[in-house]
């Protein structure tokens, strides 16, 4: 639609539109367009380094200069090396990360306020790597290993008069569901007050950053 074509409040406000739209799409094509430029010429310069460092090599190979042909060489798969063993370093952080956000998720679900619960076993939770595989040490409130098998943590967990009325069918005593409600320390109360006394409780253990 041409300016001269208008004839009403709409047709302004579609023309406008239009423009708005073209504007943008010009816009983000000549970022496109920056952007491969900056990679072209990143990847330009990286080519004439590579083949600069290979022309050196030729040289010192050819002038018998074995010393410099191996220290080269060692550079060259020393970058390499280096950069393989971050990115696997980086990929078995990424692992380890998924096992122990899996392990608190389930830890947490036996809470009656498992987004509070997840502040603490964060910190009791802890997640490595051994010669024999993935390993996942449970810590107690004294911040001592008690386990590495999450079962037992749960049973460690639910035995902690501290905890028992935090988690789900425990009562202060340790045995089955409790009963009534209300705010006095029972498993009961509202989703906040049960959250602040968690929290309460992982401030006293110094759990809570």
């Amino acid at each position: 639609m041409k300016f001269e074509d208008i004839k009403s409040q709409e047709d302004l406000d579609s023309l406008i539109a239009k423009a708005v739209e073209d504007g943008k799409k010009g816009l983000e094509a000549k970022v496109d367009e920056l952007l491969t430029e900056k990679k072209t010429e990143a990847a330009r310069r990286k080519e004439a380094e590579e083949a600069a460092k290979l022309k050196e090599l030729e040289a010192a190979k050819s002038a018998g200069k074995i010393e410099e042909v191996e220290a080269a060489l060692s550079e060259q798969w020393g970058e390499k090396y280096a950069k393989l063993e971050q990115q696997l370093q980086e990929r078995d952080n990424e692992i380890l990360a998924s096992n122990k956000n899996a392990v608190l998720e389930s830890l947490a679900s036996s809470f009656t306020s498992p987004e509070a619960a997840k502040l603490m076993l964060n910190s009791m939770v802890e997640t490595v790597r051994s010669e024999t595989g993935i390993v996942t040490n449970f810590k107690g409130l004294d911040g001592q290993v008690v386990t590495t098998d999450s079962k037992k943590f749960g049973e460690y967990l639910a035995s902690q008069d501290s905890l028992k009325p935090l988690i789900k069918g425990v009562n202060s005593s340790g045995g089955g569901a409790t009963g009534g409600s209300g705010d006095t320390g029972g498993a009961g109360g509202s989703e906040d007050s049960v959250k602040g006394r968690l929290q309460a409780r992982l401030a006293e253990k110094g759990l809570l950053n």
